[in-house]
């Protein structure tokens, strides 16, 4: 009679890993401190940034963030911080924190109120008459407009704004500037409005000129040919 064989369960016993919270805390502080400091550290990088921004050195402005990533190896053991335990995930995460504090202040700096980089916006430039109605909404290539010579009624209208303010508009015809007076009101970000001009006859080359209070400034020309 063939006897009967016992299976043996072995039974698994889970073991729960040692956990050292001491440690565990230590890196927690660890890198907080890290953290602040790089943070504090990419500061003054992003103003270096900017005033070379300002200076049309904005090449060296990247160049800045670079010696700012190399030198954080000699920056950390000055605040007590031991680098030789770093792996390379850390140095990594370091330097993105840099670099995006970095960036953040840079791009912060050069918009407004702290600075102002953008040229006035002259847009939907439109000469109106009887024998002309044209529209042109964003500068480009000059060109040539066809005028009846009796149509002494033309009128030339603009929008110009800018991302701070408008300072002065002026419009030249036949080489003879005038300033002119901005109409309507403001909108959302945006400081400046509308303006009419009535062109006499025989008149020709027309330029725009826009200035805001940063000292930018921005044209628009085209030829009025009175046929």
């Amino acid at each position: 009679m063939a006897k009967k064989r016992h299976r043996v369960e072995e039974k698994v016993v889970f073991k729960r890993p040692d956990f050292d919270e001491k440690e565990y805390m230590r890196k927690e502080l660890l890198n907080a401190k890290v953290g602040i400091i790089t943070f504090f550290y990419a500061l003054p990088y992003g103003v270096v940034s900017w005033q070379l921004t300002l200076a049309d050195l904005s090449i060296l402005g990247f160049l800045a963030v670079i010696v700012g990533i190399l030198s954080l190896r000699y920056v950390y053991p000055y605040f007590g911080v031991d680098v030789e335990k770093f792996e390379k995930k850390t140095w990594f995460g370091n330097g993105a924190v840099l670099v995006f504090t970095w960036l953040s202040i840079w791009v912060l700096l050069l918009n407004p109120p702290f600075s102002d980089m953008a040229s006035p916006d002259i847009t939907k430039v439109q000469v109106i008459g009887s024998s002309v109605n044209w529209t042109k909404v964003s500068r480009g290539d000059h060109e040539n407009l066809d005028v009846v010579a009796g149509d002494d009624n033309v009128r030339i209208k603009a929008k110009v704004v800018d991302n701070v303010g408008i300072s002065r508009v002026e419009i030249q015809i036949r080489g003879v500037s005038q300033e002119v007076g901005l109409i309507g009101g403001e909108e959302p970000h945006y400081y400046g409005s509308s303006f009419t001009v009535t062109v006499p006859p025989n008149t020709t080359d027309v330029v725009i000129s826009a200035w805001d209070e940063a000292g930018h400034k921005s044209t628009f020309s085209f030829t009025l040919r009175f046929m």
